[in-house]
């Protein structure tokens, strides 16, 4: 078995690569929520309460207990995932009590897509210690909604559009730092659910996406600066793109160019 290990950010978040022709581990986990992104074989965990198996296009989800995973390869004799660890403290008040498979749509399917770009990243050298920041403060964040979406029984009352505008200000004014969705409902005057409701009524998207077109904007600014040292990359890094292709793609569905052409041209004018 190998295992890779990266510390994210300051507040004791980690994300891990598994490699493995398959294992049996034992664990009692204190402090963190785990989430659990198979890619390669299939992992069963048994807990005191429940059994869970997993395959490539699930992700399980656990809080702080006592656990026995048991990993098989694939054909191959491979078995490959990602484990995500959160401090139980980081996530406010979404917390994985009891161990659950997540649906991988919503904001679920994003936790898993940053997860792999995130790991990506740290397998080129190429996530900064900004990076790392930005990246623990939405990987917490998405799985908090990802929680939060888990329990349609619990209603949030929608908020204002003074409260949404807010809302959208702070994102404008913090767009290329590590903020959190709970600092962005907090300067709101809403809870996290609150503010998820009041975005889906008055902007059919979630906070994340709001966070992510405040982004978008964030890094045409600097482009359209054309300052002759800036380079796409570097820009995109530091407004908390980690997945480059994607923040491409995204970019020109968003303002009908790439990056590079609209550097280019503010360049050469």
């Amino acid at each position: 078995m190998r295992i890779e290990s990266a510390a994210i950010g300051d507040r004791g978040c980690k994300l891990f690569g598994v490699h493995s022709t398959g294992h049996e581990v034992a664990l009692a986990e204190e402090v963190h929520v785990n989430v659990i992104l198979p890619l390669r074989g299939r992992v069963d965990v048994a807990t005191k309460t429940s059994d869970w198996t997993a395959g490539v296009g699930d992700l399980l989800v656990f809080g702080p207990n006592e656990r026995r995973t048991i990993v098989a390869p694939d054909q191959a004799g491979l078995y490959e995932a990602l484990l995500l660890a959160i401090p139980r403290d980081a996530l406010g008040g979404e917390v994985a009590a009891e161990p659950g498979r997540l649906a991988r749509a919503g904001e679920a399917a994003a936790l898993a897509r940053e997860m792999s770009d995130l790991m990506a990243l740290l397998r080129r050298g190429a996530a900064s210690g900004e990076t790392l920041a930005v990246a623990a403060e939405q990987l917490t964040g998405r799985l908090a909604a990802a929680l939060a979406e888990t329990r349609p029984g619990r209603r949030a009352a929608t908020g204002s559009l003074a409260q949404l505008g807010r809302a959208e200000a702070f994102m404008e004014a913090h767009a290329g730092l590590p903020i959190r969705i709970e600092s962005v409902a907090a300067e709101a005057g809403l809870s996290v659910r609150g503010l998820q409701a009041t975005f889906r009524r008055y902007r059919g998207l979630t906070p994340h996406q709001a966070l992510t077109r405040a982004r978008l904007e964030q890094v045409r600014l600097r482009l359209v600066r054309g300052d002759p040292d800036d380079r796409v990359t570097d820009l995109a890094l530091q407004c908390g793109f980690t997945h480059l292709g994607r923040f491409s793609q995204t970019y020109a569905a968003r303002f009908g160019e790439s990056p590079s052409a609209t550097l280019r041209r503010a360049q050469s004018g």
